[in-house]
């Protein structure tokens, strides 16, 4: 999954309505969480446990003289739970200035929340107009802006138990797509990659994250070179994706379903009504006019700065509250000159407007729940002890693991290894487990000299070692 269809999942979050939220802030947490999950290639654990200490805002000196810009940085502590806490990794995000697409900015939702909680230290710090009056003294580089010590612990998420439902498809996918990014763009050298994706060399980047589909490889061995763009069309998520597929049939569709073939075979078989055709033609020259007119008003707003057009608004108007339709407004716009202020006053409208639907109150999930299942016929009673009697009796678990242990040394099983123990007798799931229990709960406690009979089969044998030589010959159990 990459970045372009995470523009086209935000736009979805932003602009879908049918999924409510108790609060607005809920929202834009959700936009903030897949856009850190995209651009720190992190697990989602590491995201949800994010806190304000975890936060660092700061203004940083432009070096060509230009303005300040605002600098945030994420420390991400809960990288992974195996064998223990990872080494703690620290991602900069400096403010894009002339950023083509707001609605992919992390300071826009996070400064949003930021500003919505009340979090700066400095008690007049209540705007983006107030945090751009500030000014950084000379012979610095940089001028932190904390926030207050009483929300330190404070989690940037709290509904973790909301956004879990993204972890397996989203997150996961991020890390394929973000980690694919990684390798090819050659801006990062090996070890850094290992260190982004908290790998321990680049082995497992390959194993499990690279993709087994080669492209273009008889472009490459012509000596044409490959085409990168046709690639990544090909290989992201949303490929499959048509905007003109209808998420809800309108009424005038409904009357055109009895036009398919299969709909017809299937009414002349269930006696139903008679079929009408549609004209072609007809059709497809209205598809013409309305993709003429669609790419005119596209000029037009793309000359104004507004990515949205008053139809799209209109149609949202009917859905959507209007400060998310306000939201929307100040997101979807294009940069339209090089003077720095109004890339600002873009810039600080869009915060202002995340910073306003935080406190928008949704109504939480619409309430009510689906139709239950009609009960299933009950089943015919049966004579319980009956059929305990008739059952054999059940072999113990001893009796079992020996019989286990004798089939595969005899060859008449086909696994490799037994999945018992030959000194206790217990079975396990896989033999992997035999011989880590074997190496921490039985050997180390054996003489590494004198005799030592074997428990299974009851000879003595010489030392530690012969008795390991032993039992991976006759049981074929690894020690």
């Amino acid at each position: 999954m990459y970045i372009e269809d995470l523009a086209e999942f935000e736009e979805t979050v932003l602009t879908r309505f049918e999924k409510r939220f108790y609060l607005g802030l809920q929202r834009i947490q959700l936009c903030l969480y897949l856009l850190l999950g995209c651009f720190t290639v992190n697990r989602p654990s590491a995201i949800l446990h994010l806190r304000y200490r975890d936060l660092k805002v700061s203004l940083q000196r432009d070096p060509d003289g230009g303005r300040h810009r605002i600098a945030i940085a994420t420390t991400h502590r809960f990288t992974k739970k195996y064998l223990g806490m990872k080494q703690i990794n620290t991602f900069v995000f400096p403010e894009i200035i002339n950023d083509p697409s707001l609605m992919l900015s992390i300071h826009t939702y996070l400064l949003g929340i930021l500003l919505d909680d009340d979090a700066f230290k400095a008690p007049n710090l209540k705007s983006m107009d107030d945090i751009q009056r500030l000014a950084i003294g000379k012979n610095r580089q940089k001028m932190d802006v904390p926030l207050k010590p009483s929300k330190l612990d404070h989690y940037v998420f709290y509904f973790g138990e909301l956004l879990s439902y993204l972890e397996v498809m989203f997150m996961r996918r991020f890390r394929y797509g973000s980690g694919t990014r990684i390798n090819k763009s050659g801006e990062f050298s090996e070890a850094e990659q290992n260190l982004i994706m908290n790998h321990a060399n680049i082995g497992t980047f390959l194993r499990h994250y690279l993709t087994r589909e080669v492209h273009q490889l008889d472009r490459v061995i012509r000596g044409l070179g490959r085409d990168s763009a046709i690639i990544q069309a090909m290989s992201r998520i949303g490929a499959s994706i048509d905007r003109r597929r209808p998420r809800d049939i309108p009424p005038e569709l409904k009357a055109t379903i009895s036009t398919d073939p299969e709909v017809q075979e299937a009414i002349q078989k269930l006696e139903a009504f008679k079929s009408r055709d549609l004209d072609d033609s007809r059709k497809n020259h209205d598809k013409l006019d309305q993709l003429k007119r669609r790419v005119v008003i596209d000029i037009k707003h793309q000359l104004s700065g507004k990515a949205m057009d008053e139809e799209k608004r209109e149609t949202l108007g009917m859905e959507l509250p209007p400060k998310l339709i306000d939201l929307l407004d100040k997101l979807i716009t294009w940069p339209v000159s090089e003077d720095v202020e109004a890339e600002w006053k873009r810039r600080n409208a869009a915060v202002e407007a995340a910073h306003t639907y935080c406190s928008v109150r949704e109504g939480g999930p619409q309430k009510g729940r689906p139709p239950k299942r009609a009960a299933p016929d009950p089943l015919p009673e049966v004579d319980v002890k009956r059929v305990k009697a008739e059952e054999p009796p059940r072999k113990s678990e001893a009796v079992r693991a020996r019989e286990h242990i004798v089939s595969v040394a005899s060859g008449a099983e086909e696994a490799n290894r037994p999945r018992a123990c030959f000194h206790c007798l217990k079975m396990y799931a896989r033999p992997q487990e035999v011989t880590r229990h074997l190496r921490s709960d039985y050997l180390p406690y054996l003489p590494e000299q004198g005799p030592i009979k074997c428990p299974f089969c009851g000879i003595k044998l010489e030392h530690k070692q012969h008795l390991r030589a032993h039992v991976e010959l006759m049981y074929r159990t690894l020690t």
